[in-house]
């Protein structure tokens, strides 16, 4: 602005400053000179701070914990360092235009509803003073569970019936899951003519796909028995009718509950030495984790259901508590478990997730399950405990689920 020289003048300037303070400063100038400029110094004196290091394991997959301001993190005004850290505000951003706020949940600072695989920035905000430093992380990625649906199933074909009393024997395969049907169908490729016909009362797969309720496959999951002898001529010529295929059986037995998990297993000369190596690779953390369940129990059993994350070198850093389901469950009902962390800063590197169809074995509690096939030897007859049938079993990002 332009003022005649030589006289005085009193500035008043008033307003909100950036700490939402209403301030009133004056100036006095006296004789002034003509054709002068004259800068007016205002020295607006307000705090300054810095952002803490925010860690890279902050970040999850859409959310991200504040690493919170300290005292030591004030460098000017420390007679504010109440009003400052009780009112400060954290905030990220991927585009530094939108920025999105922490919220307190329970004694953590957590930004929420961001995205997976997302760099955003990170400042610290007391009123309009922003943090002398900013940080950036980027979000895990939000990594699914393979074939978490069970639409994918594969067989492999380990003997071709060639008779009325024979028949096809399979060993079934989830992909990207793993199961132990390779013990309970393990010597069905001896299963040759009249020395040893193929049936699945001495063959097949615990675990198999079954029909969902939208026309899809789910997986069944099931405790079988299964006849310990031969099935030769002998045999067959004492049958005649099923309740002699129980009583064979009854004689001599092996009964497997059915699982599938998140792992491999490898057969070992007898069922003492199979092994099950738990875990594949996953470098995201997930809040929870839920599927859908149908479940036919015997007297007495439940099944055992649970999730656990591991780091880079297979030690736990999660964990799910053990579902035990023991009632009849009719039709596909939803269920989620949450993780619970031993340690939230440290990163994932393989994830396990484990389901059994019960554990008990007594063939006496077991149902005779009929085959379509009604003649000796009742070759896809099966001796059939607890069934549990899941379905898309999925992993959840939220904060809160």
């Amino acid at each position: 602005m332009y003022v005649p020289s030589n006289k005085s003048y009193t500035l008043d300037f008033s307003g909100i400053n950036q700490l939402d303070e209403e301030k009133c400063n004056t100036w006095t100038l006296s004789d002034l000179q003509a054709r002068t400029r004259y800068l007016i110094n205002c020295n607006a004196d307000l705090p300054s701070f810095n952002l803490p290091m925010q860690a890279e394991t902050n970040a999850w997959s859409k959310f991200i914990y504040i690493t919170p301001m300290t005292e030591a993190n004030i460098m000017a005004h420390q007679e504010m360092a109440d009003q400052i850290l009780s009112n400060i505000v954290y905030e990220a951003s991927a585009d530094n235009n939108t920025w999105i706020s922490a919220e307190k949940k329970g004694d953590d600072w957590v930004i929420v509803g961001l995205e997976p695989s997302t760099t955003y920035t990170l400042r610290a905000r007391f009123g309009g003073v922003i943090s002398s430093n900013v940080e950036s992380l980027t979000t895990e990625n939000a990594t699914p569970i393979p074939n978490g649906n069970m639409e994918e199933w594969t067989s492999s074909k380990l003997h071709g019936g060639n008779g009325t009393w024979d028949r096809d024997l399979y060993c079934d395969y989830c992909s990207g899951w793993s199961t132990r049907n390779e013990r309970t169908t393990h010597g069905a490729t001896d299963a040759n003519g009249i020395n040893n016909y193929g049936a699945k009362w001495h063959w097949c797969s615990t675990t198999s796909s079954c029909d969902d309720l939208e026309g899809g496959k789910a997986a069944e999951i099931s405790t079988l028995a299964f006849y310990n002898n031969k099935i030769n001529s002998s045999t067959i010529g004492l049958l005649g009718n099923r309740s002699k295929v129980w009583e064979r059986i009854l004689e001599s037995n092996s009964i497997y509950y059915g699982v599938l998990f998140l792992g491999s297993y490898h057969v070992g000369d007898s069922s003492e030495d199979d092994i099950y190596d738990m875990g594949i690779s996953h470098d995201s953390r997930p809040k929870a984790f839920s599927f859908d369940y149908m479940y036919t129990p015997i007297d007495g059993d439940a099944s055992i259901i649970y999730a656990k994350l591991y780091d880079v070198n297979m030690q736990e850093i999660a964990s799910t508590e053990i579902f035990e389901e023991n009632r009849p469950v009719e039709g596909f009902t939803h269920y989620s478990l949450d993780f619970i962390y031993l340690d939230k800063n440290v990163s994932a590197g393989y994830i396990a997730i484990f389901f059994q169809s019960g554990t008990i074995q007594d063939i006496n509690k077991m149902n005779y399950e009929e085959g379509s096939y009604g003649s000796t030897p009742f070759g896809e007859d099966r001796i059939v405990g607890s069934v549990l049938k899941i379905d898309n079993v999925t992993l959840n990002y939220d904060y809160e689920n």
